[in-house]
Protein backbone atom coordinates (compact mmCIF):
# COMPACT_ATOMS: atom_id res chain seq x y z
CA UNK A 1 0.00 0.00 0.00
CA UNK A 2 2.49 2.28 0.88
CA UNK A 3 4.90 1.45 -1.80
CA UNK A 4 1.53 2.36 -4.04
CA UNK A 5 0.68 5.88 -2.62
CA UNK A 6 4.50 6.84 -3.26
CA UNK A 7 4.49 5.84 -6.46
CA UNK A 8 1.24 7.47 -7.50
CA UNK A 9 2.97 10.36 -5.57
CA UNK A 10 5.89 10.59 -7.74
CA UNK A 11 3.96 10.25 -10.53
CA UNK A 12 1.60 13.12 -9.62
CA UNK A 13 4.60 15.40 -9.07
CA UNK A 14 6.43 14.44 -12.55
CA UNK A 15 2.94 15.26 -14.58
CA UNK A 16 3.02 18.54 -12.28
CA UNK A 17 6.84 19.51 -12.39
CA UNK A 18 7.64 17.28 -15.45
CA UNK A 19 11.56 15.87 -15.35
CA UNK A 20 13.23 17.62 -18.21
CA UNK A 21 16.68 17.44 -19.76
CA UNK A 22 18.61 19.86 -18.29
CA UNK A 23 20.32 21.00 -22.23
CA UNK A 24 16.90 20.80 -24.60
CA UNK A 25 13.91 20.82 -22.10
CA UNK A 26 12.89 17.44 -23.34
CA UNK A 27 10.28 15.62 -21.20
CA UNK A 28 11.87 12.54 -19.63
CA UNK A 29 10.55 9.28 -17.95
CA UNK A 30 13.13 9.22 -15.35
CA UNK A 31 15.51 11.84 -13.83
CA UNK A 32 18.53 10.99 -15.84
CA UNK A 33 19.82 14.98 -16.28
CA UNK A 34 20.44 14.69 -20.26
CA UNK A 35 17.45 12.87 -23.05
CA UNK A 36 19.41 10.49 -25.01
CA UNK A 37 19.30 12.46 -28.31
CA UNK A 38 21.56 15.20 -26.02
CA UNK A 39 23.66 12.31 -24.90
CA UNK A 40 24.16 11.32 -28.60
CA UNK A 41 26.05 14.35 -29.43
CA UNK A 42 28.90 13.79 -26.87
CA UNK A 43 32.24 12.84 -28.52
CA UNK A 44 32.92 10.03 -26.08
CA UNK A 45 36.27 8.12 -25.32
CA UNK A 46 38.44 11.10 -27.20
CA UNK A 47 41.19 10.79 -24.95
CA UNK A 48 43.27 8.40 -22.65
CA UNK A 49 42.49 10.00 -19.50
CA UNK A 50 39.46 11.10 -19.63
CA UNK A 51 35.74 9.49 -20.87
CA UNK A 52 34.60 12.48 -23.54
CA UNK A 53 36.08 15.94 -24.73
CA UNK A 54 35.22 19.22 -22.59
CA UNK A 55 33.25 20.95 -25.27
CA UNK A 56 29.31 21.32 -26.57
CA UNK A 57 26.79 19.47 -24.35
CA UNK A 58 29.15 17.88 -21.75
CA UNK A 59 30.35 21.44 -21.27
CA UNK A 60 27.16 23.42 -20.45
CA UNK A 61 26.25 20.12 -18.33
CA UNK A 62 29.04 20.20 -16.42
CA UNK A 63 28.91 23.93 -15.68
CA UNK A 64 25.02 23.46 -14.89
CA UNK A 65 26.40 20.38 -12.83
CA UNK A 66 28.97 22.85 -10.40
CA UNK A 67 26.84 25.86 -10.43
CA UNK A 68 24.08 25.41 -10.43
CA UNK A 69 23.43 22.24 -8.81
CA UNK A 70 21.96 19.93 -11.15
CA UNK A 71 22.53 17.22 -9.26
CA UNK A 72 21.04 14.77 -11.33
CA UNK A 73 23.32 14.71 -13.54
CA UNK A 74 25.60 12.39 -12.01
CA UNK A 75 23.47 9.69 -13.54
CA UNK A 76 24.79 10.63 -16.90
CA UNK A 77 28.08 11.09 -15.64
CA UNK A 78 28.59 7.91 -14.23
CA UNK A 79 27.41 6.11 -17.11
CA UNK A 80 29.80 8.18 -19.24
CA UNK A 81 32.69 7.10 -16.70
CA UNK A 82 31.10 3.13 -16.34
CA UNK A 83 31.26 2.91 -19.99
CA UNK A 84 35.14 4.28 -20.32
CA UNK A 85 36.33 2.54 -17.13
CA UNK A 86 34.90 -0.52 -18.75
CA UNK A 87 37.61 -0.68 -22.31
CA UNK A 88 40.13 1.22 -20.79
CA UNK A 89 41.02 0.31 -17.18
CA UNK A 90 41.28 -2.80 -15.12
CA UNK A 91 39.62 -1.62 -12.05
CA UNK A 92 40.86 -5.23 -10.09
CA UNK A 93 44.30 -3.44 -10.52
CA UNK A 94 43.25 -0.51 -8.58
CA UNK A 95 43.23 -0.60 -4.91
CA UNK A 96 41.98 3.14 -3.76
CA UNK A 97 39.77 5.70 -5.47
CA UNK A 98 41.25 9.28 -4.13
CA UNK A 99 38.80 12.24 -5.70
CA UNK A 100 41.08 15.98 -6.26
CA UNK A 101 40.08 17.96 -2.99
CA UNK A 102 39.31 21.29 -3.33
CA UNK A 103 40.75 23.73 -0.23
CA UNK A 104 38.15 23.77 2.43
CA UNK A 105 37.60 28.00 1.61
CA UNK A 106 36.47 26.82 -2.09
CA UNK A 107 34.50 23.89 -0.31
CA UNK A 108 32.43 26.45 1.83
CA UNK A 109 31.62 29.03 -1.14
CA UNK A 110 30.79 25.83 -3.67
CA UNK A 111 29.20 23.79 -0.88
CA UNK A 112 30.63 20.41 -2.30
CA UNK A 113 33.15 19.05 -4.16
CA UNK A 114 32.40 18.10 -7.69
CA UNK A 115 35.37 15.45 -7.79
CA UNK A 116 34.22 13.42 -4.85
CA UNK A 117 30.78 13.13 -6.12
CA UNK A 118 31.82 11.76 -9.33
CA UNK A 119 34.13 9.65 -7.72
CA UNK A 120 31.47 7.83 -5.24
CA UNK A 121 29.11 6.15 -7.75
CA UNK A 122 32.82 4.60 -9.20
CA UNK A 123 33.47 3.54 -5.98
CA UNK A 124 30.07 1.95 -5.26
CA UNK A 125 29.95 0.40 -9.01
CA UNK A 126 33.78 -1.08 -8.86
CA UNK A 127 33.42 -1.77 -4.86
CA UNK A 128 36.92 -0.14 -4.66
CA UNK A 129 37.55 1.75 -1.48
CA UNK A 130 37.44 5.65 -1.03
CA UNK A 131 39.06 8.06 0.29
CA UNK A 132 37.84 11.23 0.64
CA UNK A 133 40.06 13.17 3.66
CA UNK A 134 43.74 12.12 3.63
CA UNK A 135 44.41 13.68 -0.04
CA UNK A 136 44.06 17.67 0.80
CA UNK A 137 44.15 21.08 -0.34
CA UNK A 138 46.57 23.07 1.54
CA UNK A 139 46.63 25.90 -0.65
CA UNK A 140 44.32 28.10 -1.58
CA UNK A 141 44.44 29.22 -5.43
CA UNK A 142 43.36 31.22 -8.02
CA UNK A 143 41.35 29.54 -11.05
CA UNK A 144 43.25 27.80 -13.55
CA UNK A 145 41.45 29.14 -16.51
CA UNK A 146 43.19 31.97 -18.03
CA UNK A 147 46.74 31.49 -16.41
CA UNK A 148 49.67 30.95 -19.05
CA UNK A 149 51.65 26.98 -18.23
CA UNK A 150 54.25 28.65 -15.95
CA UNK A 151 51.64 30.31 -13.75
CA UNK A 152 49.64 27.20 -13.18
CA UNK A 153 52.72 25.51 -12.53
CA UNK A 154 53.26 28.71 -9.55
CA UNK A 155 49.88 28.71 -8.97
CA UNK A 156 49.66 25.11 -7.52
CA UNK A 157 53.37 24.72 -6.05
CA UNK A 158 52.79 22.73 -2.62
CA UNK A 159 49.16 23.27 -2.96
CA UNK A 160 48.26 19.67 -1.90
CA UNK A 161 49.61 17.27 1.14
CA UNK A 162 48.72 14.70 2.29
CA UNK A 163 47.58 13.68 6.32
CA UNK A 164 48.78 10.10 6.64
CA UNK A 165 51.27 8.11 3.97
CA UNK A 166 50.37 4.77 5.76
CA UNK A 167 47.11 3.92 3.92
CA UNK A 168 48.57 4.86 0.25
CA UNK A 169 52.22 3.29 0.48
CA UNK A 170 52.29 0.36 -2.15
CA UNK A 171 48.80 0.95 -3.12
CA UNK A 172 47.52 1.95 -7.04
CA UNK A 173 45.55 4.95 -6.68
CA UNK A 174 42.99 6.15 -9.23
CA UNK A 175 43.05 9.71 -9.17
CA UNK A 176 39.42 11.51 -10.61
CA UNK A 177 38.81 14.35 -11.40
CA UNK A 178 35.88 16.78 -13.48
CA UNK A 179 38.46 18.78 -16.38
CA UNK A 180 41.58 18.04 -17.55
CA UNK A 181 43.09 21.38 -19.57
CA UNK A 182 46.82 21.16 -19.01
CA UNK A 183 47.27 18.64 -16.46
CA UNK A 184 48.64 20.42 -14.10
CA UNK A 185 46.03 20.14 -11.40
CA UNK A 186 46.21 16.47 -11.17
CA UNK A 187 50.27 16.33 -12.10
CA UNK A 188 50.76 18.35 -9.22
CA UNK A 189 47.81 16.11 -6.77
CA UNK A 190 49.40 12.50 -8.23
CA UNK A 191 52.87 14.09 -7.31
CA UNK A 192 51.87 14.30 -3.35
CA UNK A 193 50.13 10.50 -3.42
CA UNK A 194 53.76 9.29 -5.14
CA UNK A 195 55.96 11.26 -2.06
CA UNK A 196 53.59 9.10 0.51
CA UNK A 197 54.44 6.29 -0.94
CA UNK A 198 52.08 5.38 -3.62
CA UNK A 199 53.21 3.00 -5.94
CA UNK A 200 50.97 4.34 -9.01
CA UNK A 201 48.52 6.66 -9.57
CA UNK A 202 46.51 6.82 -12.77
CA UNK A 203 44.23 10.11 -13.69
CA UNK A 204 40.71 10.07 -14.85
CA UNK A 205 38.58 12.55 -14.93
CA UNK A 206 34.72 13.46 -17.31
CA UNK A 207 36.20 15.82 -19.70
CA UNK A 208 39.24 16.85 -21.35
CA UNK A 209 40.05 19.92 -23.47
CA UNK A 210 40.73 20.16 -27.09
Amino acid sequence: MRKTALALGRAFLNLVYPITCYICGEKLAENKGLCDRCLSKIETNAFGIAACRYEGVIKEALRLFKYKNAFSLINTFSRLFAEFIDRNIDMRKIDLIIPVPLHPVKLRERGFNQARLLAQPIARRYNVPISISNLIKVKYTKPQSGLNRNQRLRNLRNAFSVKKAGPLKGKKILLIDDVYTTGTTVNKASYALKRAGALEVKTLTLARGI
